[in-house]
């Protein structure tokens, strides 16, 4: 398993933060949560319209996931499969370099993201799947750690719903061992809880704090998801992480490391 940056954002507000996907290998091919900023938008942002004043991207191909896959000794069809926490470009528009990947996402964000409406209009951009992707919607009926609606990819990967932020919105739960899951919490949060007391712990002046609130889709459905990864975060068994690392980050090292997910782990630069 590796984490990987695949788009640094410079906010508004100041400040440098990742953006985190996770790379697992499997016998069946790579998966990906998230796929970050494509190559071609991190060459040219222009593509992300009037986005790229708010999150500043730095022109930097090399983050681009295919870049980076292929950097690590990987063609890029080797990636089979990615899952999507959300559509919001920093997290999705990677997916223009994987036209033969299967995109994994809820169908609620799906229908969101696709309404037509204005709000859909100013939080998603289009022409990031406008080759066509090889959509894979997923509504759930399971329960994980108190979550209802849970959509299992695989036994060892579930799309845990974690609404808010966007109305469709998910964390990617991943089996570490046969008794462990890491949590990939997307943009529920821009903080990691702490495992003593569960609250995260993030300066209120850092400027995605308060991103975190203006951006919510539905701010009490984005409270209600804060509140389940901070009960999450107390459990022996889950460790959490987020895309975009504040100050606090989940200690990823070789002990959580092992099949299913894979032998070693790839921290990104802080």
């Amino acid at each position: 398993m590796y984490v990987l940056d695949v788009g640094t954002l410079r906010p508004l507000g100041g400040g440098e933060v990742p953006t985190q996907c996770l790379v697992i290998e499997r016998p069946e091919g790579l998966l990906a949560v998230d796929a970050g900023l494509s190559r071609a938008l991190l060459e040219d942002p222009r593509g992300l319209s009037f986005e790229r004043f708010f999150i500043r991207p730095p022109k930097l191909p090399a983050l681009a996931l295919v870049n980076q896959i292929q950097a690590l000794g990987y063609r890029p069809g080797d990636l089979t499969d990615i899952v999507l926490t959300h559509l919001h470009s920093e997290h999705a528009a990677g997916i223009m370099d994987f036209p033969s990947a299967r995109i994994h996402v809820a169908k609620r964000e799906f229908d969101v993201a696709h309404d037509g409406s204005v709000r859909s209009r100013i939080s998603y951009r289009r022409n990031i799947w406008a080759h066509g992707p090889r959509w894979e919607l997923h509504s759930g009926a399971q329960t994980w750690n108190g979550i209802q609606g849970v959509a299992a990819i695989s036994a060892d990967v579930l799309l845990v719903p974690l609404p808010g932020h966007t109305l469709g919105h998910c964390g990617i739960a991943v089996r570490t061992a046969p008794d462990r899951w890491l949590l990939h919490a997307g943009d529920a949060t821009y903080s990691t809880p702490t495992r003593s007391t569960g609250e995260s712990v993030i300066p209120p002046s850092f400027p995605l704090r308060q991103y975190q609130h203006v951006a919510a889709s539905d701010r009490a459905a984005a409270v209600s998801s804060r509140n389940h990864l901070e009960r999450i975060a107390k459990l022996d068994g889950v460790d959490v992480m987020c895309s975009h690392k504040g100050v606090a980050q989940v200690p990823l090292g070789a002990s959580l490391v092992s099949a299913p997910a894979k032998r070693y782990l790839v921290e990104a630069e802080q």
